[in-house]
């Protein structure tokens, strides 16, 4: 027998036992009756889980609770509005989110009553797990409570999140904007991502609150492949969780979410992903400095130097760069990424100039004639869309695909999508 509870049973604070009667109606021969029977049955508290099925904790992820999603929201634009367009908004986020709950004053503390590692090998262990305002308004929290409130401020803004369980511990992944053949030439230690169905997951240890980003995503890639190597890892999507245990909707604090001052979360995001962009271009920016040292007639090492800053977001440096290669030998690719960059910048007349001059030198530089496409569909002139993005596609069909808003092809609405998710987007030539 299944029974239907309204939403005060999650105002149950301690476990109880209750009388309940069982009443069965029935007819024989014509005659109607009745047997009932009063049985107990025991209620745990709103905070209870047993851990039968890992996926049950997801109904502890309360992203669409108001007080949280206002508070992700926040730090979700103050990635859109500071953060570095170059670099992967799903990765800002999860840097974003860390420095959050550093800056709430939040720190990583065991449940000596019902530790996890001791909980988790115990299938049907009464384990007790906090909602994410509680994990807030404590300031505290173990492995699993920390996971909990961590999923949930990416979930509210609009990310996907996977809760990753090894022996004794568990933690968090976020899903980044990258196929795996994308990510392993992206990224400078590839191994340290998860390849799941794929798609690419970055592992984030959150007991590491206080601690930089890069240290908590060594530590969760270090576990990830340990135990996964093992066999003895398990992943699981938060958005696979929830078809069968759905986050529950209610909020357990009446008292209003004290939401620390921004700025200074937002200026440790700031100094953390500065962090990740110098660790990620370190060893390679060196390999290029040495290699142009070594062989001065070659050109393509001090481009490729500038293509690595612009990728990271570094458009200062990148810019210097590529300005005097062009001062130089008026070196082609470096003049298409000049454009790009001024692009980038919303300077649309500067990279018309930039790619103007690299079209006729080379009539059909593919990078060149899509940015000639898309100079001319920023100013409208769409026969002159029409002409670039025909030459296009017969230099590289592949390319000309990835921009198909350029063909003018299509309703207006959906364009205006496509522009506004490519916007970011450009072909570096190296």
């Amino acid at each position: 027998l299944f029974a239907i509870f309204n939403d005060t049973v999650l105002g149950i604070t301690e476990s109880e036992r209750v009388p309940a009667t069982i009443a069965v109606d029935y007819v024989v021969a014509g005659e109607p009756g009745q047997v009932s029977e009063v049985v107990a049955v025991e209620f745990h508290d709103r905070n209870t889980l047993t851990w039968n099925d890992d996926r049950k904790v997801a109904m502890f992820i309360t992203s669409r609770d108001p007080e949280l999603k206002m508070w992700a929201g926040n730090l979700s634009a103050a990635v859109t509005n500071q953060g570095m367009t170059a670099i992967d908004k799903h990765l800002q986020h999860a840097i974003m989110m860390h420095a959050a709950l550093a800056g709430a004053g939040l720190a990583y503390g065991p449940d000596p009553a019902t530790p996890y590692a001791q909980m988790s090998e115990d299938p049907f262990a009464l384990d007790y797990v906090q909602f994410p305002l509680q994990t807030l308004t404590a300031r505290t929290g173990d492995c699993d409570d920390l996971s909990v409130v961590y999923a949930t401020l990416l979930e509210a803004a609009g990310q996907s999140t996977a809760l990753v369980l090894t022996p004794g511990h568990i933690f968090v992944a976020v899903k980044l904007d990258a196929d795996p053949t994308t990510a392993a030439n992206q990224y400078l230690m590839p191994e340290d991502l998860i390849i799941h169905e794929n798609e690419v997951w970055l592992p984030i240890e959150v007991t590491y609150i206080g601690k930089d980003f890069v240290e908590a995503w060594s530590v969760g890639a270090r576990q990830w492949r340990e135990s996964s190597g093992r066999g003895e890892a398990l992943f699981i999507p938060v958005a696979d969780a929830w078809q069968t245990y759905p986050s529950v909707a209610f909020s357990v604090s009446r008292a209003p979410l004290t939401v620390p001052d921004l700025d200074p979360i937002v200026a440790d995001f700031q100094r953390q992903l500065g962090q990740f962009v110098r660790r990620e271009i370190s060893a390679r920016e060196a390999t290029l400095l040495d290699r142009f040292q070594r062989e001065r007639g070659d050109y393509r090492n001090r481009n490729r130097l500038g293509v690595l800053y612009a990728r990271y977001g570094l458009y200062d440096e990148a810019e210097e760069v590529f300005q005097a290669l062009v001062a130089d030998t008026e070196h082609l690719p470096a003049l298409v990424n000049l454009g790009n960059i001024l692009f980038l910048r919303g300077d649309i007349a500067g990279a018309e100039a930039h790619y103007r001059r690299a079209v006729d030198r080379e009539s059909e530089n593919a990078a060149a004639l899509l940015g000639m496409a898309r100079v001319n569909y920023q100013m409208e002139n769409y026969g002159a869309v029409r002409q670039y993005y025909e030459r296009l596609t017969a230099v590289s069909g592949e390319l000309a695909g990835r921009y198909a808003y350029l063909s003018l092809r299509g309703d207006a609405t959906s364009r205006a999508n496509d522009v506004a998710t490519m916007s970011t987007n450009v072909e570096w030539e190296e």
